[in-house]
C-alpha cells in the first residue's frame, strides 16, 4: 500500500514514490482519464477536415465554441483526477462523484489560473516572436538565417518560458489540493520551488522523458492505424476508432502516471519548503 512520505526524499525516492502512487491510483482514475480523452475526440476527428477545407466564419465560431466546451469538461475531469489521486495519497479515498464535485467547484478558479499563466507565457514569448519576425523575411526570400541568430531566437523564446513553467507548474495542484485561489496557488507553487529550481527542473525533465516515450508509442500506434486504414499518416487522417478507442485507452494509463508523479514531486517540495520554514523559525527564536 502507498504511504505518503513524511520527510524529503532523494530524486530516486521521489520517482519511486510517484510510481507507487500511480500503481495505487491508476484503476481508480482510469475512467476519468479515458473520459477526458474521449471528450476531445470530436475535435481531433474534425481537425483534418478544417485543415483540408479551410475555415469560414461559421466554422471558426463552431471551432471556438467546441474548444471552450472541451477545455471546460477536460479541466473539470483533470481536477477530479488530481483530487482523487491526492485523496488516495492521504489514505482517505474520495468517491468518483465526490472527486467530480471537487473538479466542478474548482473549475472557475482553474479558468482564471489558466488565463494568468497563458498571459505570462505570451508576455515572455514576445522577445522571441520579435526576433522570429526579423529573421523570417530573409528565410522566406530563400536566404539562410545565421546559426547564431537562430540560437539566440530559441534561447530568448524557450528559456524564459521554461523557467516560468517550472516556477508555476504546481499551481493547478495547489489549487485543487489546498483549495487556494487562482493567483495564490501560483504564489504557492513559486514558494515551494524557490531555492529548488534546478532539482525541480531535473525531476520534471525525467518526467518529460517518460511522457516522450509514451508519445512515441502513441505515434507508432498512429502510424499502424493509418496504414491499416489504407494510407500512410501523411496522406490522410487516422481512422475514427483511433481517437475514440485507442487514444482514450492510452490516456487512461498515461494521464494518471503524469499526475501521480507530479503530485509526488509536489509533496516532496512542500515538505522541503515546510522544513525550511520550520528551521528558519527555530533559528529566529534561538
Amino acid at each position: 500500500m502507498y504511504q505518503q512520505p513524511n520527510a524529503p526524499q532523494s530524486i530516486g525516492g521521489v520517482l519511486d514514490s510517484g510510481f507507487k502512487l500511480y500503481r495505487e491510483s491508476v484503476l481508480r482514475v482510469f475512467v476519468l482519464a479515458a473520459a477526458a480523452s474521449l471528450v476531445a475526440a470530436p475535435l481531433n476527428i474534425a481537425a483534418p477536415y478544417f485543415v483540408t477545407n479551410g475555415l469560414n466564419a461559421e466554422h471558426v465560431a463552431e471551432l471556438v465554441l467546441g474548444v471552450i466546451v472541451v477545455w471546460t469538461v477536460v479541466s473539470a475531469l483533470n481536477g477530479a483526477i488530481i483530487a482523487r489521486i491526492d485523496s488516495i495519497a492521504r489514505l482517505t479515498p474520495l468517491s468518483l462523484s465526490s472527486a467530480l464535485a471537487v473538479g466542478g467547484r474548482r473549475l472557475p478558479a482553474m479558468l482564471v489560473c489558466a488565463v494568468v499563466m497563458s498571459i505570462g507565457g505570451m508576455v515572455l514569448a514576445i522577445p522571441g516572436a520579435v526576433i522570429g519576425a526579423v529573421l523570417a523575411p530573409s528565410v522566406n526570400a530563400g536566404g539562410q538565417a545565421p546559426v547564431a541568430s537562430v540560437l539566440i531566437f530559441f534561447l530568448i523564446l524557450f528559456v524564459p518560458i521554461s523557467i516560468f513553467a517550472v516556477w508555476f507548474v504546481f499551481g493547478p495542484s495547489a489549487l485543487i489540493i489546498e483549495r487556494l485561489g487562482p493567483v495564490s496557488c501560483l504564489a504557492r507553487s513559486f514558494a515551494i520551488v524557490r531555492g529548488r529550481w534546478w532539482r525541480t527542473a531535473l525531476l520534471l525533465t525525467m518526467l518529460g522523458i517518460l511522457l516522450l516515450i509514451v508519445y512515441m508509442v502513441l505515434g507508432l500506434v498512429t502510424a499502424i492505424a493509418a496504414f491499416a486504414n489504407g494510407s500512410p499518416p501523411s496522406n490522410g487522417p487516422v481512422p475514427w476508432y483511433y481517437h475514440v478507442v485507442v487514444t482514450p485507452l492510452l490516456s487512461a494509463f498515461a494521464v494518471p502516471m503524469l499526475y501521480a508523479l507530479m503530485l509526488a514531486i509536489f509533496y516532496d517540495l512542500r515538505l522541503r519548503h515546510e522544513g525550511g520554514d520550520l528551521a528558519a523559525r527555530i533559528a529566529a527564536t534561538a
